[in-house]
C-alpha cells in the first residue's frame, strides 16, 4: 500500500469538509419554490378581497386580514391574534421614534374587541418593514410583513396584468356608458309622466264639457255597482281571513310545543348535571356562574414570563391538574422564546376544545385536523397559571378551568435535525482524519523499522 504524504491527507480532510458543507446545505438548495412576481393595485380590480400575510415574528401574528382595492390604490385590514401593540408604523423602530404622531397608525377595536390596523400597502408579494410599540415594553419593535396574492381569486384580477390601465380606461367607458343610459332613462320617465299628465288634463276638460247631469237610471246603476264591488271586496277579504286562521293558530302551536320541548330538555340536562357531579359539585363551571367572584370566562390576570434565554426552540416539562381526569396536555411541550417573551404550544389528548381563556384573553385552535393546539403564552415559569378550555364533547359547550405549570428546571434548547446531522459528519470526519493519521504513521514506523 503506497504511504500518503502529509499533503494527501490534508486534501482528504478538505475534501470531507466540502462535502459535510454541500449535505448541510442540500434542504436549502432543493424544494425552494421561485419568488412569486409583485402585483400591484392598478393589476387588481376595484374591491375588498381576504388575503394572507406573512410575519417574521410570531409574537406578530397576523389572524385575519382583508385587502382593499380601488383605482390603483391599496390599503390592508390586518387583525391580531393579542392586544399587546398600540400602534404601527410603515418602516423601521428607528424610523417611527424619529417620526411625528401624525404618521403613526393606532389600532381600532372590531366587533370582537380584537385590535385592527389599516395600512397602506404599495405591491403584494413584496416584503416591507412594519414597527410594532409594545404596550408593555413600551418601545418599537421592527417586523417584516409580506402580504401574497395566491388567495385572490382570479377574476381579481385584470385580463393582462401589466395591461390593467387598459382594464381601467374600459372600466371608466362602462361607467359612462352607464351614466348616459341612465339619464336616457330618467329623460324618457320624464317624458311619459308629461304626456300622462297632459292627457289625464284633457280628459278633466272634455269631461267638464260634458253635461253633469245623469238620469235617475244611471245614478242608480251607478250605485249598484259600487255596492257589488264593495260586496265582492268584503267576501274576498273574509276568506283571506279564514284562509289565514289555520295557519296562524298551526303556527301558535308549534311554538308553544317547542317552548315546552326546549323547557322539558333544560330542567332534563341540569338535572342530569346534579346527579352526575363527578365528585365536583362544589366546584362551579367558569361560564355557568361565578367561580371566585370572578366573571364567566375570566382568569386571574398575570404579566408574562420575561424568559432570560435566547431566542430560539425549547422543550419544557407541562403538568396540569383540573377537570374530570379525562383530559391531559402533551408534555414536554415546544416553547418558542422571542425577546425575552415565551409562546408555548399546547396539544390536548382531544379534538373536542374549541377555545382557551388565559389571563382573560381567548385564544383559538392554530390547526383543524387532529387534536386541539394552542399557541398561549408563559405567564410564568414554576407557578400555576389558571386557564379556561371550552369542550365540545358534552351535550352542550362547557367550560372547564386547569390549573397548569411550566417547569423551568427542565426547559432545554430543541436540537433540529439538521443540528444533529452536523454533529454526526464532524465526528465522522474526526474520526476518519485519526484513522488516516494513524495508519500513516504507523505505515511510516514500519518502513523505518525495515
Amino acid at each position: 500500500m503506497a504511504v500518503r504524504t502529509g499533503k494527501e491527507i490534508r486534501n482528504f480532510f478538505v475534501l470531507l469538509v466540502l462535502t459535510a458543507s454541500v449535505l448541510g446545505n442540500t434542504g436549502v438548495c432543493y424544494g425552494k419554490e421561485p419568488e412569486p412576481a409583485p402585483v400591484y393595485g392598478k393589476d387588481i380590480k376595484d374591491g375588498s378581497y381576504e388575503v394572507e400575510v406573512e410575519s417574521s415574528s410570531s409574537m406578530f401574528r397576523i389572524v385575519k386580514a382583508r385587502l382593499n382595492v380601488e383605482k390603483g390604490d391599496m390599503t390592508a385590514d390586518i387583525t391580531l391574534s393579542g392586544k399587546g401593540y398600540l400602534k404601527l408604523f410603515m418602516g423601521t423602530g428607528k424610523e417611527a421614534e424619529a417620526a411625528g404622531e401624525d404618521r403613526y397608525i393606532p389600532y381600532v377595536e372590531d366587533e370582537e374587541g380584537a385590535y385592527t390596523y389599516c395600512i397602506p400597502v404599495e405591491a403584494l408579494n413584496v416584503e416591507f418593514s412594519c414597527a410594532a410599540y409594545s404596550k408593555r415594553k413600551e418601545t418599537w419593535y421592527d417586523r417584516e410583513l409580506v402580504i401574497r396574492s395566491s388567495v385572490l381569486p382570479e377574476y381579481a384580477f385584470w385580463a393582462e396584468i401589466g395591461g390593467a390601465e387598459e382594464g381601467v380606461e374600459e372600466q371608466e367607458e362602462k361607467e359612462q356608458s352607464v351614466k348616459e343610459l341612465g339619464t336616457k332613462e330618467l329623460d324618457r320617465k320624464e317624458s311619459e309622466v308629461k304626456g300622462a299628465e297632459a292627457k289625464e288634463q284633457d280628459r278633466k276638460e272634455q269631461s267638464a264639457k260634458e253635461p253633469e247631469v245623469k238620469g235617475a237610471g244611471a245614478k242608480e246603476q251607478d250605485r249598484k255597482e259600487q255596492s257589488a264591488k264593495e260586496s265582492e271586496t268584503k267576501e274576498q277579504d273574509r276568506k283571506e281571513q279564514s284562509a289565514k286562521e289555520p295557519e296562524v293558530k298551526e303556527q301558535d302551536r308549534k311554538g308553544q310545543g317547542a317552548k315546552e320541548s326546549e323547557t322539558k330538555g333544560r330542567e332534563t340536562t341540569e338535572q342530569s348535571g346534579k346527579e352526575s357531579g363527578n365528585g365536583e359539585q362544589d366546584r362551579k363551571e367558569p361560564g355557568n356562574g361565578e367561580q371566585d367572584g370572578k366573571e364567566p370566562g375570566e382568569t386571574g390576570a398575570l404579566t408574562p414570563e420575561v424568559l432570560d434565554r435566547e431566542d430560539g426552540e425549547y422543550k419544557i416539562e407541562v403538568s396540569m391538574e383540573g377537570g374530570t381526569g379525562r383530559a391531559s396536555i402533551v408534555s414536554p411541550a415546544v416553547v418558542r422564546v422571542s425577546e425575552g417573551n415565551g409562546v408555548a404550544v399546547i396539544e390536548w389528548s382531544s379534538p373536542d376544545f374549541d377555545y382557551m381563556v388565559i389571563s382573560g384573553e381567548r385564544y383559538l385552535p392554530v390547526q383543524s385536523q387532529g387534536n386541539s393546539v394552542f399557541e398561549i403564552p408563559v405567564l410564568a415559569l414554576d407557578k400555576e397559571i389558571e386557564v379556561i378550555a371550552d369542550t365540545v364533547a358534552m351535550s352542550s359547550p362547557h367550560e372547564i378551568p386547569y390549573t397548569i405549570v411550566f417547569h423551568g428546571d427542565t426547559m432545554r434548547k430543541n436540537v433540529g435535525g439538521r443540528g444533529r446531522l452536523a454533529v454526526i459528519l464532524v465526528l465522522a470526519v474526526a474520526a476518519g482524519g485519526a484513522g488516516c493519521v494513524f495508519r500513516y504513521r504507523h505505515r511510516k514506523k514500519h518502513d523505518g523499522d525495515t
